[in-house]
């Protein structure tokens, strides 16, 4: 029996409903024109895979990295690693020993100082978990179109090529481990805010993902949509601990386990546990409760 997570490493198409064309179209025109382009919005709704084919249909070379709190300076700008050791030995006269010995330090160049310096694409993703000094570097970029790198012994400031583009994500701002983006590039970029995706998209999601039968698809859609409705009435009392909305992702996975198993959810062909493996993918933090998901299985059509 084929394992569900043997699918996972195939998932390589771009679902291009009618919602992300009209995303594609908007943010190919910003990048054609030079902006850089923030893509903002919750977790599952789309934005590393937009932002690489928007990278992708550039044809430049693309730079691909996540943010994070430990990133640092050196990581992008580039920096010192290892040393060169030169040493000459000369006796030619026998009674005269002369020796040269040189030790230097070797700077290597960092990812964003090769892409700004040859007009690559960058797509930055989880751009607002990386800390301010990072922050700091793309404000120099848009704002006077150079990259300047102040090290001891290495002072140089590179021009941004002009071919260069940058794509950022963005979670959303009360996101935990997150920062806040610096106040000088919000004007410096185009932001394009994504929220929860529509029904067609996610269909067509879950479809391509699993390539399970559009019936089947449709359902486990509009099952991830009633748990969704469910958690934002809860969200509506004061609760402990806080609710996630379950994104696509959460359908996906289901339906990748229904085509592993062959089970159906239109025909009703699963186990008795189902409501229960059902609670489980969603996670700790969904409020909806086995019996409501039960009698969501159960309703008739």
């Amino acid at each position: 029996m084929a394992s569900a997570l043997d699918t996972i490493s195939h998932q390589t198409s771009f679902v291009r409903s009618p919602y992300f064309l009209e995303l594609m179209e908007r943010g190919a025109r910003y990048l054609e024109n030079g902006w850089a382009l923030n893509l903002m919005g919750p977790s599952g709704v789309g934005k590393t895979s937009l932002a690489r084919i928007l990278a992708q249909d550039l044809k430049i070379p693309t730079q691909f990295v996540q943010g994070h709190s430990e990133m640092s300076i050196t990581d992008l700008v580039g920096g010192y690693q290892g040393y060169r050791y030169h040493k000459v030995v000369d006796n030619f006269i026998r009674d005269v020993l002369k020796v040269d010995q040189r030790v230097q330090s070797h700077w290597t160049e960092g990812w964003l100082s090769q892409a700004v310096k040859y007009g690559h694409a960058v797509v930055f993703d989880e751009f607002n978990r990386a800390p301010f000094e990072i922050q700091s570097v793309f404000l120099a970029i848009l704002q006077e179109h150079v990259l300047p790198i102040s090290k001891v012994g290495h002072n140089q400031i590179i021009p941004v090529h002009p071919n260069f583009r940058l794509i950022l994500t963005c979670g959303l701002p009360d996101q935990v481990g997150t920062y806040p983006i610096l106040e000088g590039l919000w004007d410096r970029i185009i932001t394009v805010s994504m929220d929860t995706l529509d029904e067609e998209s996610e269909i067509l999601i879950v479809a391509t993902h699993s390539q399970l039968p559009q019936e089947e698809s449709v359902g486990i859609v509009h099952l991830i949509r009633h748990i969704r409705q469910q958690n934002s009435s809860s969200r509506r009392q004061k609760s402990s601990p806080p609710l996630t909305s379950p994104s696509i992702r959460i359908g996906v996975i289901l339906a990748l386990l229904l085509k592993a198993e062959g089970w159906s959810l239109v025909h009703k062909k699963y186990p008795v546990s189902f409501p229960q493996i059902i609670k489980d993918i969603l996670g700790p933090f969904n409020r909806v409760t086995l019996k409501e998901i039960e009698d969501f299985l159960n309703k008739k059509d």
